[in-house]
């Protein structure tokens, strides 16, 4: 999917709605790294943010399969994120680690939080380690995350309300546990 242009560095959207990713902070925290089919996003571990152009409103979908080959940092990390939270706005869908090595899809529209799904990984992640991750939303009524394509876990679809800003990756916008890097880990074919 999106495109990161860097000084001596340029990946390709394969899509045709070529939402190209752009560094929006920090670009000399990513590095371009061998890929698995050619070069991948490494980061460096400072605070950065990418921004997928042209894609406000463009993920704003009630069924869909979000997936990455990712280099799990051994962090809590954003890998794909259209959500916000923030006093008086919680909303949008993201996918990504938690402290424990947890991979999550999570899904939400409650002020507080209190609705939110968090369809959780059974088991951690190793840090260091590439995985293919994948989230499903609302496949049946359910929302499943996979890992090397093994379902990993489900939970019941909780339905969000719609978010027409832009998709960021890598970083999560917004206050306390919802800013997360993917720090030091890689990202390829998003």
């Amino acid at each position: 999917m999106p495109t990161l242009s860097l000084p001596g560095f340029s990946a390709h959207d394969s899509g045709s709605g070529r939402h190209d990713l752009i560094a929006i902070h920090n670009p000399d925290s990513l590095l371009p790294i061998p890929g698995v089919l050619g070069k991948a996003i490494g980061f460096l571990g400072r605070g950065f943010e990418l921004e997928a152009t042209g894609s406000r409103g463009a993920y704003n979908f009630r069924t869909a399969t979000v997936e990455a080959i990712v280099q799990y940092p051994g962090s809590n990390a954003f890998v794909f994120q259209y959500a916000r939270y923030e006093p008086g706005i919680a909303r949008g869908f993201w996918l990504g680690f938690n402290a424990a090595g947890i991979l999550e899809l999570v899904t939400g529209h409650d002020k507080h939080s209190s609705k939110w799904n968090e369809c959780k990984s059974a088991q951690s992640l190793v840090p260091g380690r590439i995985y293919h991750i994948a989230g499903v939303l609302d496949d049946g009524g359910l929302n499943k995350v996979y890992v090397d394509g093994v379902k990993a876990g489900s939970r019941p679809t909780t339905e969000y309300l719609p978010y027409d800003d832009r998709l960021r990756v890598g970083y999560g916008y917004g206050g306390g546990a919802f800013v997360a890097y993917l720090r030091r880990g890689a990202l390829d074919e998003l």
